[in-house]
């Protein structure tokens, strides 16, 4: 049987559940999708939340910080959190299937961490960094005897494509705003640098700055390239600056910075074909970092930055 369960104090049963829908979306990449939510209103003040399914100790304590301090509000709720020990890089290993619970210390003023006492009373303070110390008992491992399961009951789910719809629809929106005002910016500067600058030794400056500024852009975009929308805007700005390198390498004899131009381009249409690759492959968007975790998004960011440089000084 799940031991996994939640009993919450003075927080409005709405005011609960609006939270707990806030940290779904924030860790929904880390929740099963069968994961259900059951939310008892046992009565005006108190509310019981059981998990359908064990989560690990990780998100099980990210899960109880959250709804003691509700969307970064340091006004502390009283929660009470019930679950198994699991995993042995929080918890010692000796302790490994023990029952634990989990809480916020009323003297908490750091926000980040999670008490873990045990039946036997050892208390142990958990941070998010990894960090775990055992401390002073500071009260003892008490689950509360209430009848709640014929309470008002109300399921969450976890619906990631409708979630991850409405985390898209937010994040497009964003961005059209800030392209509006990012590419007027970007336009005219880059024209006025370049009149100001012409015919001066800041003039390759001026070229290699707006050109790895536009790159670096793209690649800050790079969760959203997906849409054609972001995708062809910044395609667009591209060709903009590739065509003026063009432009520029009859008066520059075709240097080194005239040739950079070509960059955010490359670097754009080598991002389109190579995800398509990575998405057949793999059923699942690639992550372009310089810390990727997985061996195959390591290798689709090395091989789109090596494609895109090699495309621009070779075509």
């Amino acid at each position: 049987m799940n031991q996994d369960i939640i009993y919450i104090e003075n927080t409005g049963f709405l005011d609960i559940r609006i939270t707990l829908e806030q940290w779904i979306e924030l860790y929904l990449d880390d929740l099963d999708s069968d994961l259900k939510f059951k939310l008892f209103k046992y009565d005006k003040s108190h509310t019981v939340i059981e998990l359908s399914k064990e989560i690990e100790n990780k998100l099980f304590n990210f899960l109880m910080n959250y709804l003691t301090y509700p969307d970064n509000k340091r006004e502390a709720s009283s929660v009470k959190g019930f679950t198994q020990i699991r995993d042995k890089k929080i918890f010692p290993s000796s302790l490994l299937g023990q029952p634990v619970q989990i809480y916020v210390s009323k003297n908490d003023s750091e926000y980040d961490n999670v008490n873990g006492v045990i039946p036997s009373g050892d208390t142990y303070k958990i941070d998010f960094g990894g960090k775990i110390i055992q401390m002073d008992t500071e009260l003892s491992y008490s689950k509360p005897a209430v009848s709640y399961t014929s309470s008002k009951l109300e399921i969450i789910g976890i619906n990631k494509e409708k979630i991850s719809k409405k985390n898209d629809d937010v994040d497009l929106a964003k961005f059209e705003k800030r392209f509006l005002w990012i590419s007027i910016i970007y336009f005219f500067s880059f024209l006025i640098s370049i009149y100001i600058t012409q015919n001066t030794s800041d003039f390759d400056t001026t070229i290699s700055v707006f050109t790895f500024a536009l790159a670096f852009w793209a690649i800050l975009e790079e969760k959203l390239l997906r849409f054609d929308t972001v995708y062809f805007k910044l395609l667009v700005l591209s060709i903009f600056v590739g065509g003026l390198g063009y432009y520029l390498s009859f008066e520059l004899q075709e240097n080194f910075w005239s040739v950079i131009t070509r960059l955010p381009f490359f670097f754009l249409i080598s991002f389109r074909f190579l995800r398509f690759l990575y998405v057949k492959r793999y059923n699942r968007e690639p992550v372009y970092e310089k810390n990727a975790k997985l061996i195959e998004d390591k290798i689709f960011s090395i091989l789109l930055t090596l494609v895109a440089f090699l495309l621009t000084f070779l075509i």
